[in-house]
């Protein structure tokens, strides 16, 4: 698909000049690359529903998230190219709004805490079926979510796996905090403030 969307962009911008665009006798060819991007952009949405089939059924992870971004990015860029043809903009219009639109998504996205959104989906989603979350998995995220999955873990009735699993946890948390304690406050994030106060409830 990657290959597909580059191949789709390159072509209209090497076939759609500025000087084509205004040609009336370039019409037919210019709705026969609207109804390729039409096309990939369904590819995009198809991509886009088994993604959100895996997370509902295997749980939300990092990857998956990439996955999604990637894919705005990528629905993104189709139509921002739609917008050169019908607005008959120029190839330095298609870099530049590209540019702003990919930055002001990476300020928006880059101060959310992701791991916190993936443990929160799935533990929430798990309801009482301890089995369903994969523990494993969210060990290996941000120590900022350990809080969350010892709270969850305390709620529940648990059998050996699970016991062991909040044994480990609740190590793990221990260890950051005095991580935290031990570091200077210039090194410290936001989020470390808050397991702090965390661990004096």
């Amino acid at each position: 698909m990657i290959v597909a969307i580059i191949f789709t962009i390159i072509t209209v911008l090497a076939g759609f000049g500025s000087d084509r665009l205004f040609d009336p006798q370039s019409r037919k060819s210019v709705l026969l690359a609207y109804a390729w991007i039409g096309q990939t952009l369904i590819m995009v949405l198809s991509t886009a529903y088994r993604n959100l089939i895996y997370v509902m059924e295997y749980d939300l992870t990092q990857k998956r998230l990439g996955v999604w971004l990637y894919l705005i990015l990528c629905a993104v860029g189709l139509i921002t190219t739609i917008i050169l043809l019908n607005k008959k903009k120029t190839t330095w219009y298609l870099f530049r709004a590209n540019a702003t639109i990919c930055l002001a998504i990476l300020v928006v996205t880059t101060p959310v805490h992701w791991d916190r959104i993936i443990m929160d989906y799935n533990l929430h989603y798990a309801g009482n079926n301890i089995d369903i979350p994969d523990y494993y998995y969210l060990l290996s995220l941000s120590p900022h979510t350990y809080y969350q999955m010892e709270q969850r873990l305390n709620k529940m009735k648990l059998n050996d796996q699970t016991a062991q699993i909040l044994k480990t946890v609740r190590k793990k948390r221990v260890e950051y905090n005095y991580d935290i304690t031990q570091t200077d406050f210039r090194s410290r994030t936001v989020y470390d403030y808050i397991i702090l106060k965390q661990s004096l409830h």
